[in-house]
């Protein structure tokens, strides 16, 4: 049964893939440069605190940092519901970060659905864009947490609506 819904879903997907608007480079990107009354280092190292609440930071899944350029890279994962599936985006998160300001940025999305890579180059307009919401949501808890110290959101394992990761 699971694997006669797969290739049903499969089907559902690659058709509607084939009919929507493709994506362009620029929506497969969410950047956003915010103002803050932080320091330089205050916003570093909330931002790192933030990351490992919210994204489950390790050594592992965090690329590279560096507290002088103010420069932190990760690798993240959300769930984003499209249609009748969920995908599993990888994305790398870019944090630049000076006094009073960071740019948030999430590029190089990856979907993956049943462990299987699907191919980003053919990602529709539609499916960027609630990728990109979600990034947007995560960049708000990230704000949020900065000015408020509020526990962040965990967006490693969201639960949506009918037992669906989101």
């Amino acid at each position: 049964m699971i694997k006669f819904s797969s290739a049903i879903a499969s089907v559902v997907l690659f058709f509607n893939c084939t009919e929507l608007p493709p994506a362009t480079d620029l929506d497969k990107e969410t950047e956003n440069v915010v103002t803050i009354r932080l320091s330089k280092s205050a916003i570093y190292n909330k931002t790192l605190q933030w990351m490992a609440a919210a994204l489950g930071s390790s050594t592992r899944a965090l690329e590279s940092q560096d507290s002088a350029k103010g420069v932190i890279v990760e690798k993240g994962i959300v769930y984003v519901p499209w249609q009748i599936i969920t995908f599993e985006v990888h994305f790398t998160l870019r944090i630049d970060i000076k006094d009073s300001a960071y740019r948030f940025n999430a590029s190089q999305y990856v979907l993956y659905w049943h462990d299987q890579i699907s191919n980003s180059n053919k990602m529709s307009k539609e499916l960027a864009l609630k990728i990109r919401e979600k990034i947007n949501e995560m960049e708000k808890s990230h704000y949020l947490y900065l000015i408020q110290t509020n526990k962040p959101k965990d967006f490693r394992n969201e639960i949506g609506e009918g037992g669906m990761i989101q």
